[in-house]
C-alpha cells in the first residue's frame, strides 16, 4: 500500500550542469573554451550552462533556399547564446533558431543575428555568438517540420475547430455545474459554494475548455507545498474539504489539481488540452511540480482479483492500462508515485487514489532567467504519449 517501485523516469532531454562549479575556470574545464571575443564583464550576467539541442534556418536570399544547421549549446543567457555545430553559421545573418528546451514541448522558435562565428581551440566543431531578436513572426516562408507537426495535433484536438482554454467568470458556475453532474457520481460532486470559494481564492487556477461557445469541461488547481517522498494526504486534508481557502499557498511549489471534470458532451481529448494548461501554470508560476490525486474507477470489478498495486499496472491486449482515467494522465507524461488508502470516498475506486506527478524539467533554466518564463509557458505542448 505504499510507495510504487522504482519507475524508468521521463528523462526531459536535459543535460544539467551544476551551477556550483560556474567559476570562470569550472567553466572553462567543462566546456572546454572560454569566449574572449567579448567584453571583459561577460560573466556579469546571469547564464546557463546548460546542453539543449538547436537547429537554425537561414534563408538565402540569392539561391531562395532555406539552409538548416544543427548544433547544441553551450551556454545561454536572456540575451543570447552560444552554440557549437559541425557547420558555420553565417556571421551577420538574421535567421530563426530552434531551440529544443525539452521533449516534453515543441521547439521554442525565436529570431536571432549570428554575432561572430569561429572555429573551436579543438578545431573539430564551429563557435557561434547569437544575439536573440525576437521572435521570428516575420519569416513566413520558414516553417519547420515541428510548426508543421504542431498544426496536425492542433486539428486533432480540436484546436482548429474552436477549442479554447480560458478562465473560469462567475457567470460560469451555472455550466460549471451541469458539468460536474455529469462527470462525477453523486456524492463527489462539488457545490456551488465550493466552486465559488475556489474561484475566489484561485481564480489563475480555475480553468475551462470551450468549444462553439459551449462549455466542454474544466480543471481546478491551487497552490501549496507537497513532498511527493512521502505526504500522503486525502483529498479533503489538501483541498480543504473543497473550498482551498485554508490549503491554498501562493507561495508553495506544487500546482495541486483539485478536480478535473469533462462533460459527456465534450471530445474525448478535451483532457488533454486542460491538463497541458496546467502544465503552463506549473512553469508560469515557476513551480517545481504539478500533481494529480487520479480515481481508478474500475478496479472494484477487478479487486476480487488482482490487488491495487497490480490493477495500476495491468495493461489490455491492446497495451493500453485498464484504468481508463490512470490512463489519461500517463498519457500526458504524469507518472504515478504513491498509492494513497482512503484517499477519497469513492465506492468505485474503493478509496483509494493514485498520486500522479509531472516534474518541471524548465525550473532551473527558468529560476535563473525569469525572462524565458512566459516565453515557455506559452509554448508548452505534450508531445509525447504513453499508454
Amino acid at each position: 500500500m505504499g510507495n510504487l517501485g522504482p519507475e524508468e523516469k521521463i528523462s526531459p532531454g536535459i543535460i544539467a550542469v551544476d551551477r556550483r562549479v560556474a567559476s570562470k575556470r569550472g567553466i572553462s574545464r567543462r566546456i572546454d573554451f572560454v569566449d574572449r571575443r567579448v567584453a571583459p564583464d561577460r560573466r556579469a550576467s546571469k547564464r546557463s550552462i546548460i546542453a539543449f539541442p538547436v537547429e537554425l534556418e537561414v534563408a538565402s536570399p540569392i539561391r531562395k533556399t532555406i539552409s538548416k544547421i544543427k548544433g547544441e549549446t553551450h551556454n545561454i543567457s536572456d540575451k543570447g547564446l552560444l552554440v557549437a555545430s559541425k557547420e558555420p553559421f553565417p556571421c551577420g545573418a538574421i535567421a530563426n533558431i530552434y531551440l529544443s528546451l525539452s521533449s516534453d514541448s515543441p521547439p521554442i522558435r525565436a529570431k536571432v543575428l549570428v554575432t561572430w562565428t569561429g572555429l573551436s581551440p579543438k578545431g573539430d566543431k564551429f563557435l557561434s555568438g547569437l544575439y536573440f531578436l525576437g521572435l521570428s513572426d516575420e519569416y513566413p516562408s520558414i516553417i519547420s517540420d515541428s510548426e508543421l507537426m504542431r498544426k496536425r495535433r492542433s486539428k486533432y484536438r480540436g484546436e482548429e475547430r474552436g477549442l479554447k482554454i480560458r478562465r473560469v467568470q462567475s457567470r460560469d458556475i451555472k455550466e460549471i455545474l451541469r458539468i460536474e453532474k455529469e462527470a462525477w457520481p453523486e456524492g463527489l460532486r462539488a457545490t456551488k459554494e465550493m466552486f465559488s470559494s475556489r474561484l475566489k481564492t484561485f481564480p489563475e487556477g480555475f480553468l475551462c475548455a470551450v468549444m462553439d461557445e459551449e462549455m466542454q469541461g474544466f480543471v481546478v488547481t491551487e497552490i501549496l507545498d507537497y513532498d511527493i517522498r512521502s505526504s500522503s494526504l486525502s483529498w479533503q486534508e489538501a483541498t480543504d474539504d473543497g473550498y482551498i481557502r485554508k490549503t491554498h499557498n501562493p507561495n508553495g511549489d506544487t500546482l495541486y489539481g483539485v478536480s478535473l471534470s469533462v462533460s459527456t458532451r465534450g471530445q474525448k481529448t478535451v483532457a488533454v488540452p486542460l491538463l497541458e494548461a496546467t502544465g503552463k501554470l506549473v512553469i508560469k508560476y515557476g513551480l517545481k511540480q504539478g500533481i494529480f490525486g487520479s480515481r481508478i474507477p474500475r478496479y472494484h470489478k477487478y479487486a476480487p482479483k488482482m490487488s491495487v498495486e497490480k490493477y495500476i499496472k495491468a495493461k489490455t491486449r491492446t497495451g493500453r492500462l485498464l484504468d481508463p482515467e490512470l490512463g489519461i494522465y500517463q498519457s500526458v507524461g504524469l507518472r504515478p508515485v504513491r498509492i494513497i488508502p482512503g484517499y477519497i470516498k469513492d465506492p468505485e475506486s474503493l478509496d483509494y487514489g493514485i498520486l500522479v506527478v509531472w516534474e518541471n524539467p524548465f525550473l532551473d533554466l527558468t529560476e535563473l532567467f525569469p525572462f524565458w518564463t512566459q516565453l515557455i509557458s506559452s509554448s508548452f505542448k505534450v508531445i509525447r504519449r504513453y499508454k
